[in-house]
């Protein structure tokens, strides 16, 4: 066949294609023998290692990794020698990859062929030359003839297949062998098979026994225990079975026969285990877990209720929730290997849960205590497992409020609450609430009670504190009415709506006249009680003062027996002191329980006057002076103590007069109150006597009724019989006395026509009747005009003499100060050599008797008008001192000094002066207006210093404007009085200076000599002082104009509408006083008269700019806010310091917690 193919091909190719094609066929057959001899190796190999693995295995059961080691080995060489043996071969075969070449094969067949040699490799180098040589035909030719020769010679003979048989042993041995043992013992393959293709799974030696495992479910839900039995079956049983899992080796409890059994406990993930015993194991198991239904974590979102104030909040993992009343919970549950949940409230039928991915949600608004459940649920677990919570509802408690209250203890209408309201939430609102019921004579009810509300404000929260201050004066309770009132508090619950709770009820009675007029009278006779008390203290005082006084006299150093009277001197002033602050809040008390009765203006003045007067007294130096004393007590020095010692004493004289006036200023102010109460009542009865006539003449009541009523009426005369009795009694005691004889007259009179009244009716005889109730109304009006008038100031009469005497020592008082001045200079030019010295000395002790006689004069005027300030008094006693200490220098002829004292004297004079011009001048004020009441003025301007009228801003421009022309024409007289003083000035003098006083002396004011004008003669210059008279009569018109424009400033504030260049010019105009008092006429002096016109003249400008304004649009009323009493002050400050201390309650507690801790504060209050 192939000698058949070679033929053909010599037909198709040259003889040098044929040989090619030879040596390809050769190569092929090459590839062929190493392939049949790589078969051959490659089984031979491959079965004697698997007959040596599968005999070791069987025998010796190699562990895992020797397994692993032993595949791996015969997969790895293997596949090498599979690759190596066969596949290269086999693609050599086809030329793929890379193949012998023809030159090699050539070389392979020149030596298995001897007669070939190296001739088939010439002719292939040869073709190769072709390309290269000239001599191609030649070449051609060559290799044609050698190709020929080799043509014979089978070249794929040189490879001989049958050399392979020597490899057949190695392959034909391991066979046999492995065919004998495959049916001699065919499990030797099978087992070592199944256990060498297991590597990784443990196998043992069979044992005389078996295991059989009777738990055949091995599946359990997470987290849950499982018993696993086994029984051991075989002719050798083993006594103990041990199982393997996790790494550790455990017994088995043996159970009845041959059964043993073991328990997992709370399996979580899945476990693998065996049994061994005796040295055998059995199979592995695995223990599967089935996923439970699980909560890994679930928050609840907590929506309060807004009443409540707090924050929305997501509490985690927390099942059981106490919440307040119509909390809104949202549940979200993120679960694993869960498919549902469900939510049961209370015994309702479970609801699924909205589902998101692996999150559960539901949501509901709790509004009692509610029991609820949870329910999970998964595909692979058929039953149910189950959560049992709660919510626990708080329901809003009602609010609690406790109040405290503090009286003024003036009056007691001024209330102060102290209080605190709580709730377990919050406050939404307290407020105060009153009711006032009219009652009649009797102190029955009358009419329906009038309610009002006054809301409290307050800070939000759950427990707060507040003030209340309430003025019970305001809500303008009448005589007999009763007040009720209570705090309320309300929470802001919004979810059933809003509980309130009340205090307790406070009442308040409102005094009738009769009781106000009971406690009025009481109070009064404590002051006057407290005043005699303090004026026997301060005797005392005195004279211990001046006992001391005569024991420094006597002795060089000071004892412990000094001290000790020091001692108790400062104690005494110290009760003193106390008693006069007690006096002082007394007469606040009274003057607070006075005005709930409609006294007038003239009463209230008159009690301002005395409560200044009371001020002033409790402002002494007494205090300043015992603690000098005690110091220099301590130091031993004398001389300065006995000083001391006569100061106090004059101050302690000083404050007894003060004493003295206010017992008499008391009195004064008593009387004249209860003259007006009577006159009130005058009025009172008399209108009702003139009811009682009127029904008389119209006949169309009986005689008993129209009796009965008249009666009646003589019971209120009695009445009022007793008070003028009292007033009498009050009247002889004080030492100004009023006249009451013809009041008494009057009431007398009255008195007898109602008695005769009364018997008339009794005899039916009306017309008689009538008549004498006419006649006892006249009486009763005639009493209470005269009641009044008395009150007000005494009459015309006796204002006449309070103007002459006080225009009397005010007139000695200048007559005094010129006196003093004439005497400073002859003092000044008088040698202490001269006999007329001696002549001065007695001039001083005269002025001394007159000053004495005008501070008796001023003391007795001071008891009568209370207007007097307290410092008049002292200014006069200061005069007088200053002169006895003058006349001592001028005895030691120490002349300096003495003129120092002199010049205070006359300069106390000057001031003393001004106030006594005030005084005055309100005086006459008050004449000129009790005229004009009378209808005996002829409407003429107001005077200078004239009270403004009390109505409202209109007509005050008027009033400034009038004020204004004043001022220009005082600014005249000014300019008028500084061009003389400069034309009789000698060369050298100063401005302002008295014509001869020498440089640095102090300049005195001259009023005038014995109190007269001086008169300008033709020539225009003033004789004697008449500079000095003209300069107090400016100054006096400068102080009544001053004191004219304070009363429109005053009237202005209470309108309102205050300017505060009224104030400046004030100011100013006392700045002109000063100066023009002190003889200072200068250029500065003009200067602030000029800027007093022009602000004036603003100020008209802007107040008639202001009564424009109010002709076209009307103001609204300005709230007049109380102050709150100092001693309701001290009581809030002390109480909120108190709850500032304990008031630490941490910011969040359980409501039980926290109620107890509100009912403690509520203890410690």
């Amino acid at each position: 066949m192939n000698d058949y193919c070679e033929e053909k091909l010599k037909l198709y190719m040259n003889n040098y294609q044929y040989l090619i094609a030879r040596l390809d066929a050769f190569i092929r057959k090459y590839y062929a023998n190493k392939l049949l001899r790589g078969v051959l190796i490659f089984l031979a190999a491959a079965l004697a290692y698997y007959l040596v693995v599968s005999i070791g295995e069987y025998y010796f059961y190699f562990p895992s990794w020797i397994r692993y080691s032993l595949l791996s080995c015969f997969v790895g060489l293997g596949g090498f020698a599979v690759v190596y043996l066969i596949l290269f071969p086999l693609l050599q075969m086809q030329k793929l990859g890379k193949v012998i070449s023809h030159e090699k094969a050539a070389q392979i067949i020149g030596i298995h062929f001897p007669n070939v040699q190296d001739k088939l490799l010439n002719v292939l180098q040869l073709k190769q030359r072709v390309n290269d040589e000239t001599s191609k035909e030649l070449i051609e030719a060559s290799i044609e003839q050698k190709t020929k020769e080799l043509t014979p010679i089978p070249f794929q003979s040189a490879i001989n297949l049958a050399t392979n048989k020597k490899y057949l042993p190695f392959l034909l041995i391991p066979l046999l062998a492995g065919l004998f043992i495959l049916f001699a013992a065919p499990n030797v393959f099978k087992e070592s098979a199944q256990r060498l293709l297991a590597p990784s799974q443990k196998f043992e030696p069979k044992a005389p026994f078996s295991f059989e495992l009777l738990s055949k479910k091995l599946s359990i839900p997470q987290f849950e225990d499982l018993e696993i039995q086994v029984k051991m079956n075989g002719r050798t049983l083993p006594e103990n079975v041990m199982i393997n899992y996790n790494g550790q080796e455990v017994m088995m409890q043996k159970k009845e026969g041959n059964i043993f059994s073991h328990t997992f406990y709370k399996v979580s993930k899945e476990i693998k285990f065996n049994f061994a015993a005796a040295g055998f194991n059995s199979e592995s198991y695995s223990l599967k877990i089935l996923q439970k239904p699980v909560i890994k974590q679930f928050k609840v979102s907590v929506d309060y209720p807004e009443y409540t104030g707090r924050k929305d909040e997501v509490l985690d993992n927390i099942g059981d929730i106490i919440a307040p009343q119509g909390t809104s919970l949202g549940w979200v549950f993120n679960t694993e290997s869960t498919d549902n949940i469900e939510f049961a409230l209370g015994g309702k039928n479970p609801i699924s849960m909205g589902k998101q991915g692996s999150s559960f949600f539901y949501g509901y608004k709790f509004m009692r205590d509610t029991n609820y459940s949870i329910i999970v649920s998964n595909k692979q677990i058929e039953r149910k497992d189950s959560l049992h919570y709660s919510v626990s509802v708080i329901p809003d408690q009602f609010p609690s409020i406790n109040i405290q209250q503090y009286n003024d203890s003036l009056t007691g209408e001024y209330v102060l609450f102290v209080g605190e309201a709580g709730d377990d939430y919050g406050i939404r609102n307290v407020s105060l609430n009153y009711s006032i019921q009219k009652t009649n004579d009797k102190g029955l009810q009358n009419g329906a009670p009038r309610n009002g509300s006054i809301s409290v404000p307050i800070k939000s929260g759950a427990s707060v504190q507040f003030n209340q201050f309430l003025d019970i004066s305001e809500l303008n309770l009448d005589a007999g009415d009763k007040l009720t009132y209570h705090f309320s508090a309300c929470d802001n619950d919004a979810v059933n709506g809003s509980k309130c709770a009340k205090s307790v009820t406070f009442n308040y009675d409102k005094p009738t006249v009769q009781k106000l007029d009971s406690i009025i009278e009481k109070n009064q006779e404590e002051i006057n009680k407290d005043l005699n008390d303090a004026s026997k203290q301060n005797d005392k005082m005195d004279k211990d003062i001046k006992k001391m006084e005569e024991k420094l006299l006597q002795k060089n150093e000071l004892d412990w027996e000094d001290k000790k009277k020091m001692e108790e001197m400062m104690e005494r002033n110290e009760n003193v002191q106390k008693q006069i602050e007690n006096i002082k809040k007394k007469f606040e008390q009274n003057m607070k329980q006075a005005n709930e009765k409609p006294h007038s203006d003239k009463i209230k003045e008159k009690q301002e006057d005395v409560s200044k007067l009371l001020d002033e007294l409790n402002n002494n130096k007494l205090d300043e002076h015992m603690k000098k004393m005690e110091e220099l007590m301590k130091l031993l020095d004398k001389d300065k103590l006995f000083e001391e010692l006569k100061q106090t004493e004059q101050d302690n004289e000083s404050m007894e007069k003060d004493l003295d006036r206010m017992v008499e200023m008391m009195k004064q102010l008593e009387r004249d109150m209860r003259m007006e109460d009577i006159a009130k009542k005058a009025e009172e009865l008399s209108k009702k006597q003139d009811e009682l006539n009127k029904e008389t003449e119209a006949g169309t009541k009986s005689n008993e009724e129209l009796k009965k009523k008249q009666d009646e009426l003589n019971k209120e005369m009695d009445a009022l019989k007793k008070d003028m009795e009292d007033l009498a009694k009050l009247n002889e005691s004080m030492e100004n006395k009023k006249d009451l004889e013809d009041m008494k007259k009057d009431e007398k009179d009255a008195e007898d026509n109602m008695e005769k009244s009364s018997e008339e009716l009794k005899s039916g005889n009306k017309s008689k009747a009538s008549k004498s109730q006419k006649k006892a109304k006249e009486s009763l009006d005639k009493l209470a005009k005269k009641m009044k008038e008395s009150a007000d100031g005494g009459g015309a009469d006796e204002l006449e003499i309070d103007v002459k005497a006080t225009r009397q020592i005010l007139q000695n008082l200048i007559r005094m100060s010129f006196s003093q001045e004439d005497l400073i200079n002859d003092v000044k030019t008088t040698a202490i050599s001269d006999p007329k010295f001696v002549q001065n000395i007695k001039t001083q002790q005269k002025l001394k008797q007159d000053s004495k006689m005008i501070a008796d004069s001023l003391f007795v005027l001071s008891k009568r008008l209370a207007m007097i300030s307290s410092t008049v008094n002292k200014e006069i006693d200061g005069i007088n001192n200053r002169m006895e200490s003058g006349i001592t220098f001028l005895e030691q002829r120490n002349v300096p000094q003495a003129s120092v004292d002199q010049q205070y004297t006359m300069t106390g004079a000057n001031n003393l002066a001004l106030m006594l011009n005030e005084v005055l001048q309100s005086l006459m004020d008050q004449q000129a207006e009790q005229k004009k009441k009378e209808g005996e003025s002829n409407g003429s301007c107001n005077k200078p210093g004239s009270k403004p009228s009390k109505k409202s801003g209109k007509g005050l421009g008027m009033q400034l404007g009038d004020i204004i022309s004043k001022q220009e024409k005082l600014g005249d007289a000014m300019k008028q009085l500084k061009d003389k003083m400069a034309k009789g000035k000698k060369p050298g003098d100063k401005p302002g200076d008295k014509p001869g006083d020498k440089p640095g002396d102090k300049p005195g004011d001259k009023l005038g000599k014995d109190g007269k004008e001086g008169k300008e003669g033709d020539n225009g210059e003033e004789e004697g002082g008449g500079e000095s008279e003209q300069m107090a009569k400016i100054a006096a018109q400068q102080s009544a104009l001053r004191k004219q424009l304070n009363d429109i400033n005053n009237q202005l504030r209470k309108d309102g509408k205050s300017n505060p260049n009224l104030t400046k010019i004030q100011t100013e105009m006392d700045r002109n006083e000063t100066d023009i008092v002190n003889r200072r006429i200068t250029n500065d002096l003009l200067q602030r008269q000029s800027e007093i016109l022009n602000r004036l003249l603003e100020a008209k400008d802007a107040l008639r700019q202001q009564e424009q304004g109010e002709e076209r649009e009307s103001n609204s009323a300005k709230e007049q806010t109380r102050e709150i009493p100092q001693q309701l002050k001290d009581i809030l400050k002390n109480k909120q310091s108190v709850i500032d201390y304990y008031k630490t309650v941490p910011a969040e507690l359980k409501p039980y917690y926290k109620q107890m801790v509100e009912n403690y504060f509520q203890l410690i209050k």
